[in-house]
């Protein structure tokens, strides 16, 4: 169920009503469910560089950086992509800057990748 969406009602042909019964049976709906079920326990397992044309041993142009979650992802709520410079610096906080330009697109639920 997810918070916001999810919510229950009570089937109408069940007769639910008071006890002692006092008002005739009721079919009453929920509000929408609400609160969280805690903090993901999604993680990073593994951040690796690669230089796809093997052309170098420092960091250049068409490298890529390649992030690898525990488990799958949502795509942070924002597709496959591919996604520009701006939609992956709002998901992914660098401890230092990746460089003047680049672009990311998940390889699947659980791999992000980055190409300079």
């Amino acid at each position: 169920p997810i918070p916001g969406r999810f919510s229950v009602a009570v089937r109408p042909d069940n007769n639910l009503r008071n006890f002692p019964p006092a008002c005739e049976p009721n079919a009453p709906t929920s509000p929408l469910l609400s609160g969280t079920f805690g903090p993901s326990n999604i993680a990073i397992t593994e951040l690796r560089v690669k230089d796809p044309l093997d052309l170098n041993d420092f960091y250049s142009k068409d490298d890529t950086v390649i992030i690898t979650f525990s488990q799958d992802t949502d795509y942070a709520g924002r597709g496959a992509g591919p996604w520009s410079k701006a939609v992956v610096d709002q998901v992914f906080n660098f401890s230092t800057p990746l460089g003047l330009d680049y672009y990311g697109a998940w390889d699947s639920r659980s791999m992000f990748t980055i190409t300079i």
